[in-house]
């Protein structure tokens, strides 16, 4: 809003069609009407202002005041005006707060949203970062444990031309590589489990027929001691001994023999 007041602060004119004086009964002004009885409540304030700095007297240059009406603040420009002729007018221009700052607060909105914006995108892109970066290493880490639990199944299907990409493949390099070492333990244990088991059995045949000879020697033996043992019976009857005396030790001796023949021919 603007309005024209002089510096005894009689209003001369408004920006809002208010008439600057008060009519009689016909219609014609009767008398002046001061800027700070002007039915615009935001006027008298600002008339009121303006004379309280000013008194009666002009101002000598441009101001600035700032003030408050009802639940909202105004700034008010002030700008003498005086011409040749005795006028001496006040210019006054009143402008609220919030023609100011409206712009302002809707840039400041828009600077929050545009900043909150940038945040959900910025916090979108580091949560997809991570994910991507430790998806990889998550499933390297699983790959690793299962391995050290024995679990050679295990390769990292990662295609990546970086640093978990070069470690991925350095992963399944080492996975083969202790793959085809533990087949290859594996085929040599068989092996020579194989060998262990031909040499014991060669050493039982071996033994077995060792044991078989014995015998045999044994029998044999036996075989000849019993001859021998005949032989001397024989000879005893030549020496005309007592007969019972003969035959008892004789049939002691045959008795012995036959024992030791029976325990021979059981072990083969």
């Amino acid at each position: 809003q603007t309005f024209i007041m002089e510096s005894d602060g009689h209003l001369v004119a408004t920006s809002s069609g208010e008439l600057p004086c008060t009519l009689a009964g016909d219609s014609r002004p009767a008398t002046r009407l001061r800027a700070i009885d002007s039915r615009d409540p935001v006027i008298a304030a600002g008339a009121r202002l303006i004379l309280q700095g000013t008194g009666r007297m002009m101002p000598a240059a441009d101001r600035s005041l700032t003030m408050e009406a009802g639940r909202e603040r105004y700034f008010i420009e002030v700008t003498p005006f005086v011409l040749d002729g005795g006028i001496s007018w006040i210019i006054a221009t009143i402008l609220p707060e919030s023609h100011y700052m409206e712009a302002i607060d809707s840039a400041n909105r828009r600077t929050v949203l545009l900043i909150l914006a940038s945040m959900v995108a910025m916090a979108l892109v580091m949560w997809g970062l991570a994910h991507w970066i430790s998806q990889p290493l998550r499933l390297l880490t699983d790959s690793v444990n299962a391995v050290a639990k024995g679990d050679l199944s295990r390769k990292l299907d990662i295609d990546r031309d970086d640093e978990i990409g070069i470690l991925a493949r350095s992963f399944n390099a080492m996975q083969a590589a202790v793959s085809a070492h533990r087949e290859d333990i594996s085929l040599s244990h068989t092996a020579l489990e194989d060998r262990v088991t031909a040499r014991t059995r060669d050493i039982r045949k071996l033994s077995l027929a060792l044991e078989q000879s014995h015998n045999m020697v044994m029998i044999t033996a036996h075989l000849g001691l019993g001859a021998l043992l005949w032989a001397v019976y024989l000879g005893l009857r030549g020496l005309q001994l007592a007969p019972w005396i003969i035959d008892i030790g004789f049939v002691v001796l045959a008795l012995l023999f036959w024992l030791d023949r029976n325990r021979a021919t059981s072990l083969v």
